[in-house]
């Protein structure tokens, strides 16, 4: 007859393997940086399922919630909703009408006013994508019927 193992041992190895289940679970895990307050970021708008440019307004005690102004008025959210907006989002273009600073944020990377026809700023990706592979792409052989 089999012997049942105590309910310590039961308990013992159980949250030994819990133990090791959440390490692999979080071995790439990484803490977000944390955001200063008037900064510019991205924030995932949840009715929509898009990102909206918006600033930091206000850090909360929580841990990873902030107050952001957007376009449709101010939101609390958490840091996993916000995405730090970079110099390499968008690319500063100038033109000869106008001096560098005018017409722009004090980041220099968002019109303070509409644009209009004077387009001031350009999508940072225009260049071809960075392949990790050196042959080159080819077209796909297709059986024309």
């Amino acid at each position: 007859m089999r012997s049942v193992p105590a309910h310590t041992e039961t308990r013992e190895v159980l949250q030994e393997r819990k133990e090791i289940s959440a390490g692999y679970y979080n071995r790439s895990a990484r803490p977000l940086p944390s955001l200063t307050l008037g900064q510019e970021v991205w924030h995932r708008n949840p009715e929509r399922k898009q990102w909206e440019p918006a600033m930091v307004k206000d850090i909360s005690r929580q841990p990873c919630s902030y107050a952001i102004e957007t376009g449709s008025g101010n939101v609390r959210c958490n840091r996993i909703d916000l995405k730090a907006r970079t110099a390499t989002t968008l690319v500063k273009v100038a033109t000869p009408a106008k001096s560098a600073t005018q017409g722009l944020s004090p980041s220099g990377l968002m019109p303070s006013a509409p644009l209009g026809n004077d387009h001031n700023i350009v999508p940072a990706a225009t260049t071809a994508p960075v392949r990790q592979s050196t042959q080159s792409m080819q077209a796909p052989n297709r059986l024309d019927l």
